[in-house]
C-alpha cells in the first residue's frame, strides 16, 4: 500500500481545487466569446498540479517517474516563456505525460493517486495544444485520453478491492476457539460470530484509512472526467468531428446476455415487477406482483424461475392484501434474516395514519402471514415519490429508501433513507444529489455498483420519446450522492412506459447487470425479459 501521507497531500489538493478546475476552465473558455489568455490558462494550472505531483512521487520515492515529471515541467516552462517560438516544447511534453503515465500505470494499485494526478495533468497538455494549434484531433485525443485513464483506474481499483478482501481469511475452529486473520494478524474468539465481528472492525478501520482517501480521489476526479468528456465531444461535434462511440459510451451495459419472452402474457400497469431470489439456487427469479383485476380478488404473487431462463412457474399465490392501486409500490426483501424473500407494499396516501405506511407479508409463509404494519415519519405521497428498499447503513436490516423527483428543497432530486433497524421510524440519510429534478422518464434502482459494499444510486433515463438510446447514469454512495460515477448511453433504444428495469447479478457474482422488462407491444406476445452485460 501506498503511503497514507502520499493520499492526504493529493486529497488535500483536491478539496483545495487543485484538480477540480483541470480542464473545466479551460473547457468553458472554449465556449467563451473572448478569447483566453492560452499560456497563462494553462500555466498556473499545470504548475499547481505538477507540484502536487511531485510530492507524491517523492513521497512514493518514483525516482524514475519524478525524472520524467522534471522534463515535463521544464518543457512547459520553456514553452510558456515563449510559446509562439516553443511550441515543440509543448509537444515534448505531451510526450513526457505519456511516458509518466506509463510507468504510473506499471505500479497497478500502488501508483494510483499519482497516476490520477498525472492523467489531469495530460488532460491540461492535450487541452492547450487544442487551444494553441487549433488542431481540431486533439479534441479525440482529449476523448480517447480520458477513456484510457478511466480503465486504467479502474482495473487498478479492482485489483486493489481484491487484495482487500484476500487479507481476510475464513474462521476456523481450533483447540483454542476460534481463530481468523485480517492482513496477517491473528484473531482470536469464543465463538464464530465473535471472530468474524473483531475481523469486520479490523477490516473497516483499513478501509477507512488505506482504501477510502484512494476511493473518494479517484471519484472526485472521474466525475471531473466525465463533465470534460461532456463538454469535449460537444465541441468536437461543433468542429464536424464524428466521435466514434467507444469514445462517447463506457463499456458498460453495452451488450445482451439474455433476451427472452416469458410464460407471462403481455402487461400493464396492473403488474410490477421486482427481481429476488426466491427458492435459494443462487439465481435471481422474477417476481411479478398482480395488483388488481386478479382472480383471487387480492393482491397476487407470481414468480417465474431464473434457473429456467423465465421459463417455469415456482410460484402462484394470493394473499392477505386486497387488490390494490395507484397508491400501493411493492418491492422484495429478507426483512426478518431468515433468508426467505418478504414482500413489502408501501401504501403511500389514503392511509389511516396519514403518514406513508410499510406493510409486510413473510416469505416463509409463502406471503399469507403480515410481520410488520407500520406508519413512518413521511407525511402521505405522490407519484413524485419513488420507493427501494436496500441495507443502506450495511446493519443488515434493508432500509426504506424514498427518491423525491421534484417539487423538492434542495431544487434536486432527493434521497430520504428510513432505517429498517427502528421499524422505518428513524431517518438515517436526508440529502439533495447531483441530479436535476426528474420526472416519469427516469427510473431509479439502488445496487452496489462495484460489489463494494455501498449503495449507490441508479438512475436509468428512458429518453424523450424519439431518443436514440436509454441511459444510465450512477450516483456514487460513497459522495453522499454529490458525484457520477458512470454516465453512458446503452445498448437499448429509447423506452417508455412499458419497459420497467432493475438490476442483478446475472452470470458473474459481484458484478450488476441491467435488466430491462418489456411488459407490452412484444415480438413475443409475452412479458419480455433482456439483460444488458453490466
Amino acid at each position: 500500500m501506498a503511503e497514507p501521507f502520499t493520499w492526504a497531500v493529493v486529497a488535500t489538493a483536491i478539496a483545495k481545487g487543485a484538480l477540480g478546475w483541470v480542464g473545466t476552465k479551460v473547457m468553458d473558455s472554449l465556449f467563451n466569446t473572448r478569447k483566453p489568455n492560452y499560456a497563462q490558462l494553462q500555466a498556473g494550472s499545470i504548475k499547481q498540479i505538477a507540484a502536487v505531483l511531485q510530492k507524491a512521487l517523492e513521497a512514493e520515492r518514483l525516482q524514475e517517474a519524478t525524472d520524467k515529471l522534471e522534463s515535463l515541467v521544464r518543457n512547459i516552462e520553456n514553452y510558456n516563456n515563449a510559446p509562439s517560438t516553443s511550441l515543440f516544447r509543448l509537444h515534448d511534453a505531451a510526450n513526457d505525460s505519456l511516458d509518466l503515465l506509463a510507468t504510473l500505470a506499471s505500479l497497478g494499485y500502488l501508483g494510483l493517486p499519482s497516476y490520477i494526478v498525472a492523467a489531469g495533468l495530460r488532460i491540461t497538455i492535450l487541452q492547450e495544444l487544442h487551444l494553441v494549434t487549433g488542431d481540431k484531433g486533439e479534441l479525440l485525443n482529449v476523448l480517447l485520453h480520458i477513456r484510457d485513464s478511466i480503465d486504467e483506474c479502474e482495473n487498478s481499483m479492482a485489483k486493489g478491492f481484491q487484495m482487500f478482501r484476500e487479507m481476510s481469511t475464513a474462521p476456523a475452529k481450533s483447540i483454542v476457539g476460534w481463530v481468523a486473520t485480517f492482513n496477517g494478524k491473528p484473531i482470536l474468539g469464543n465463538s464464530r460470530t465473535s471472530v468474524l465481528q473483531q475481523q469486520k472492525e479490523m477490516s473497516d478501520a483499513f478501509r477507512k484509512t488505506e482504501l477510502d482517501p484512494n476511493e473518494t480521489l479517484y471519484e472526485n476526479v472521474l466525475h471531473e472526467w466525465l463533465g470534460i468528456r461532456e463538454l469535449t465531444i460537444e465541441r468536437a461535434r461543433l468542429a464536424g468531428l464524428e466521435v466514434p462511440r467507444d469514445l462517447i459510451v463506457a463499456p458498460n451495459f453495452q451488450s445482451w446476455i439474455l433476451q427472452t419472452g416469458t410464460p407471462l402474457h403481455v402487461t400493464d400497469d396492473s403488474f410490477q415487477f421486482c427481481f429476488a431470489d426466491w427458492n435459494g439456487d443462487g439465481r435471481p427469479d422474477l417476481v411479478a406482483i398482480k395488483k388488481n383485476k386478479t382472480g383471487s380478488n387480492s393482491t397476487e404473487v407470481h414468480i417465474l424461475s431464473g434457473a429456467s431462463n423465465f421459463q417455469s412457474w415456482i410460484l402462484q399465490t394470493g394473499t392477505p392484501l386486497h387488490e390494490t392501486d395507484h397508491t400501493f409500490e411493492f418491492m422484495v426483501a429478507d426483512w426478518n434474516g431468515d433468508g426467505r424473500p418478504d414482500l413489502i407494499a408501501i401504501k403511500k396516501s389514503q392511509t389511516g395514519s396519514n403518514t406513508t405506511e410499510v406493510h409486510i407479508l413473510s416469505g416463509a409463509s409463502s406471503f399469507q402471514t403480515w410481520i410488520l404494519q407500520t406508519g413512518t415519519p413521511l407525511h402521505e405521497t405522490d407519484h413524485t415519490f419513488k420507493f427501494l428498499v436496500s441495507d443502506w447503513n450495511g446493519d443488515g436490516r434493508p432500509d426504506l429508501v424514498a427518491i423525491k423527483k421534484s417539487k423538492t428543497g434542495t431544487s434536486s432530486t432527493e434521497v430520504h433513507v428510513l432505517s429498517g433497524s427502528s421499524n422505518f421510524q428513524s431517518w438515517i440519510l436526508q440529502t439533495g444529489t447531483a441530479l436535476h429534478e426528474t420526472n416519469e422518464q427516469y427510473q431509479f434502482i439502488m445496487a452496489d455498483w462495484k460489489g463494494r459494499g455501498r449503495q449507490d444510486l441508479v438512475v436509468i433515463n428512458k429518453g424523450k420519446p424519439g431518443a436514440e438510446n436509454t441511459e444510465v447514469y450512477i450516483l456514487s454512495a460513497l459522495s453522499g450522492y454529490q458525484n457520477y460515477i458512470l454516465k453512458t448511453s446503452t445498448g437499448l433504444h429509447g423506452t417508455d412506459g412499458s419497459f420497467e428495469f432493475a438490476m442483478v447479478n446475472w452470470n458473474r457474482p459481484g458484478i450488476s447487470d441491467l435488466v430491462a422488462i418489456k411488459k407490452s407491444a412484444t415480438g413475443s406476445n409475452s412479458t419480455e425479459v433482456h439483460i444488458l452485460s453490466g
